[in-house]
């Protein structure tokens, strides 16, 4: 379902690149699920996986204080996972969904200008 979602993303909405990151709370940590990579082609990304930061933290106390279940940021860090480092590749929006109060945080970046 996330990888038809990364799908669609590039198909119907247009994005250039996208990934999707589930938040592991009480691991504290963000896990990859399916993105893109440089050339825009879906690839799997289960292997990554990293800690939650504070900035990541204050995306969704945000979102909660203001009574909705996603925000959005600017200039967000874009990175690519190679195989021996990740990279900063430029910067972007960041949008961050949960389904509710305490339900399954998602984070979907988008790498487009």
């Amino acid at each position: 379902m996330l990888r038809r979602a990364v799908e669609i993303a590039r198909e119907r909405i247009g994005l250039t690149r996208v990934a999707v990151f589930l938040r592991d709370e009480p691991c504290g940590v963000m896990r990859g699920t399916w993105g893109t990579d440089l050339e825009g082609a879906t690839v799997d990304e289960h292997y990554i996986t990293y800690d939650i930061s504070p900035g990541d933290r204050e995306f969704y106390e945000r979102a909660a204080r203001n009574g909705v279940y996603w925000t959005v940021v600017d200039d967000a860090p874009l990175v690519v996972h190679l195989p021996a480092e990740t990279r900063v590749v430029g910067r972007g929006w960041c949008a961050a969904h949960r389904s509710d109060p305490h339900g399954t945080a998602r984070m979907m970046f988008n790498d487009a200008d």
